[in-house]
C-alpha cells in the first residue's frame, strides 16, 4: 500500500534530508521503504522538495530545514577536491597524457 500522508516527522525529515542532497524522488521512495518498511510513491516524496511545484505547500519548518541541509551539503561538497569540475578536468587531462 502506498502512503501519501500521515507520515511521522522522522520519515518527513528523512525525505527532506535526502532531497536536499539531490537524491531522486524514486531513490528516496525506495530508501524510505527499506528504512521504515513504509511504501511511498515518488510523487508523494516530491511534495517534500520546496524547489519543485509539488512542494509549494511544504511547511515553513520543513522548508527551512531543506534549505539549511542543502546549503550545508553544497558547502561540504566544495571541500572535496574531486567535486570541482576544474579538478576533474585537470586529472582527466593528466591521465590522457
Amino acid at each position: 500500500m502506498t502512503r501519501k500522508s500521515g507520515l511521522s516527522d522522522e520519515i518527513k525529515y528523512f525525505i527532506v534530508n535526502a532531497l536536499a542532497c539531490f537524491e531522486k524522488p524514486s531513490a528516496v521512495a525506495k530508501a524510505v521503504e527499506r528504512e521504515f518498511s513504509i511504501k511511498v510513491s515518488p510523487q508523494a516524496v516530491e511534495a517534500y522538495d520546496p524547489t519543485k511545484v509539488a512542494g509549494q505547500n511544504l511547511s515553513a519548518k520543513l522548508r527551512e530545514h531543506f534549505h539549511r541541509v542543502r546549503e550545508s551539503f553544497r558547502r561540504d561538497v566544495d571541500d572535496i577536491p574531486i567535486a570541482s569540475k576544474a579538478v576533474r578536468l585537470h586529472r582527466l587531462d593528466e591521465m590522457m597524457r
